[in-house]
């Protein structure tokens, strides 16, 4: 007997239920230094920005009949996608762990019964929702959303309508674009979530786009009463508001049940993004693992501020789904999904993450998202027609060394986060180790291009100045020259050490003094502090690379990125 789909009235149920949240209140709450009607603005068009990729990501999964992260194999291949499911599964974790953590806290300023006590209360909850399972919730879901929604109606009254009227001083700096990306961030947080639901859907059109605007106007209606409450009542606690309101049970039943009905969605596709992984890992089983996971860590760890973690998740999977749109839709292509990697696209992600890295350094007035996918989509496009192109006139790029070269300018760019002090001077040798790594495995030119990728990353987001630029790139370059021509490991050292701290040093001077306004610069100021680096990176690739060359293994990976 063929499985029964959901319906769309079933898939909007699910998706007001998203909506409803205590978490999406209290981001509502950082809106208030903008004043009512600049904050409203800013929450319309993030969620607009956000609505329109949920729409795109759900259509995926609804047209396949598949799950976000089996979409995603689509795009990056199924090994690649592995990376986006891990990430997912993670991100659910904390997610979990964070929706539970704040119906605990608000569920105790209530009835204080303790916070750990109301965690475990909402975690069991949250475990019987999974059991009862997706199709079978029913008359369960809707009667617990017709009563969720009459309370928060109420609550949106006394917030509005109870209050005197007139605006609070509400102390704070927040611009417009950063408050249109935190309303982008909730919807954002759906995306490797929708098509769990949606591949599900009798009619995936219908049900996609009225889960879509179904949330939407629910969580603008949360975002509301989080910034309302803030602005006309002085109060961001929103069970303060409820107990000064005289809700108590009510007030209760509202919190615990927001929480459940939302964190089952996060733990349920945890669930399903540990199958994308694994087919052994039993979906269900996997789910109540999660919510298990979730609840002591809310009980363990303290979750009062999660605009970092908005974030970060928006830098992964705004590029993700920016990849993805221009390769389902736009290339009409999305064939990755049985070779285990599709390299460019996850090159392009690569820069798409690290430019919004960079575009939360930048206050522009649509929020990061948008340009980053904007600019993300373009360079796929770009990408993917000179693929096209090359392939047509016979040429042949080696991928192999294209991506051993992104990975080292990525290892290189962490690695800078890393030094420890040398004779009162700071060694950094991560980069150093790269270069002659480079020089040796992918030759003077990937490693002059990993070096510049490494240095411009680093200045794009704040952890590296233009002196990173001739302090890698002159290293690379004549370590991979003098390891070329000569065969030689030992002038491959010698390159990089010369290349960085004399040559490099040097360089740095007009740079300081011309771009950088620096009077203290001169001609030998930063041959020191390069030679310190550069020799603690030779030091460690000296005991890296020998004992490779001398078991053969070194001359076995060249062979293999020149095949």
């Amino acid at each position: 007997m063929e499985k029964k789909g959901t319906s769309v009235f079933s898939n909007s149920l699910i998706w007001f239920g998203a909506g409803v949240s205590i978490a999406e209140i209290l981001t509502g709450t950082y809106f208030a230094p903008l004043g009512f009607g600049k904050a409203m603005a800013a929450i319309l068009l993030g969620h607009l920005i956000g609505g329109l990729m949920m729409f795109a990501a759900g259509m995926i999964g609804g047209r396949e009949k598949k799950s976000a992260m089996e979409t995603v194999k689509m795009s990056f291949g199924s090994k690649g996608s592995l990376l986006f499911a891990a990430l997912n599964v993670l991100q659910l974790v904390g997610w979990t762990a964070i929706m539970i953590y704040d119906g605990a806290l608000a569920a105790n300023g209530i009835l204080k019964t303790g916070a750990w006590v109301w965690a475990v209360v909402i975690g069991v909850l949250i475990i019987a929702w999974i059991l009862i399972g997706l199709t079978n919730l029913g008359k369960v879901n809707t009667v617990a959303m017709l009563a969720l929604f009459v309370l928060t109606l109420v609550l949106f009254k006394v917030i509005f309508f109870g209050a005197n009227g007139a605006e609070a001083l509400v102390s704070g700096d927040l611009s417009f674009g950063a408050a249109v990306e935190l309303a982008v961030a909730m919807p954002l947080s759906w995306l490797p979530l929708i098509s769990d639901y949606t591949r599900e859907a009798e009619k995936p059109f219908a049900a996609t786009l009225s889960s879509v605007i179904v949330y939407s106007i629910v969580s603008v209606f949360m975002y509301m009463i989080g910034m309302g409450a803030a602005i006309y009542t002085g109060e961001t606690d929103i069970a303060q508001i409820m107990v000064k309101a005289g809700f108590g049970i009510v007030g209760l039943l509202i919190i615990v049940f927001s929480t459940v009905t939302t964190t089952f969605l996060d733990a349920y596709s945890a669930g399903v993004s540990a199958v994308s992984i694994s087919k052994k890992i039993p979906e269900k089983w996997a789910a109540v693992v999660v919510t298990i996971i979730g609840t002591i860590a809310a009980i363990v760890y303290p979750m009062d501020n999660i605009t970092d973690f908005l974030y970060l998740i928006g830098s992964v999977f705004a590029p993700m789904i920016a990849v993805q749109i221009a390769d389902y839709f736009i290339l009409k292509k999305a064939d990755a999904a049985k070779i285990s990697f599709q390299v460019r696209n996850l090159i392009v992600w690569l820069i798409g993450f690290i430019l919004y890295r960079a575009l939360m350094h930048v206050d522009t007035p649509v929020g990061n998202t948008l340009p980053d996918m904007v600019i993300t989509i373009i360079i796929c496009l770009i990408v993917e027609k000179a693929a096209q192109a090359m392939e047509e006139n016979n040429s042949k790029v080696n991928i192999r060394k294209l991506t051993v070269a992104a990975l080292f300018a990525a290892v290189a760019v962490v690695g800078s986060l890393f030094s420890f002090p040398v004779f009162g001077a700071k060694c950094t040798p991560v980069q150093h180790l790269v270069n002659i790594l480079c020089a040796v495995l992918v030759g003077p030119w990937w490693g002059l291009a990993a070096a510049f990728i490494a240095s411009l990353i680093r200045n794009l987001l704040g952890i590296g100045t233009l002196l990173a630029f001739p302090g890698s790139m002159c290293g690379a370059l004549l370590s991979g020259l003098l390891y070329r021509y000569l065969k030689k490991l030992p002038f491959a050292y010698v390159g990089e050490v010369f290349g960085t701290g004399i040559i490099g040093g040097m360089l740095s001077y007009p740079i300081a003094a011309l771009l950088m306004n620096s009077d203290t610069a001169a001609l030998f100021t930063y041959v020191v502090p390069f030679l310190i680096s550069t020799c603690g990176g030779t030091i460690i690739a000296i005991i890296v690379t020998l004992p490779l060359k001398k078991s053969g293994l070194l001359d076995k990976m060249k062979q293999q990125l020149n095949a």
